[in-house]
């Protein structure tokens, strides 16, 4: 959860999902909302606890992010499909924590291909 991109041996940037614990739960899951779906419901439908699911995966992406930004400083990385699996619950928990996060001091919300372009205009000294 606190890997720092590198690049691999044909010069592409790697930028691994976290895996995280699921907060509340003894479950970990990658940092994902398919995998949350999975994790959570089995990946069936399960509109009975969207509000659950959707504060399981708030805290879990908080944690992860609180352990990063007050901890090794390592970026966070997130994958989401914009799907409304659990009616909606992993998309409305990806606008609550992006409003939580992205307007503090020191964070950049962008996306890959932004981050990659910014990795490549550092030199190797300030990358190492």
């Amino acid at each position: 959860s606190w890997y720092w991109p590198a690049k691999d041996a044909f010069g592409t940037w790697q930028f691994p999902l976290a895996e995280i614990a699921i907060v509340g739960t003894a479950k970990k899951t990658l940092s994902m909302d398919y995998n949350f779906y999975v994790q959570q419901s089995r990946g069936l439908r399960d509109a009975a606890n969207k509000e659950l699911y959707k504060k399981q995966m708030i805290d879990s992406y908080m944690k992860y992010f609180n352990d990063n930004y007050f901890g090794r400083r390592a970026p966070i990385h997130i994958g989401h499909h914009f799907s409304r699996w659990n009616d909606g619950a992993y998309w409305e928990a990806m606008q609550v924590f992006a409003e939580n996060v992205c307007g503090q001091p020191e964070v950049k919300c962008v996306t890959y291909a932004d981050y990659a372009n910014w990795l490549d205009s550092l030199n190797q000294e300030t990358l190492n």
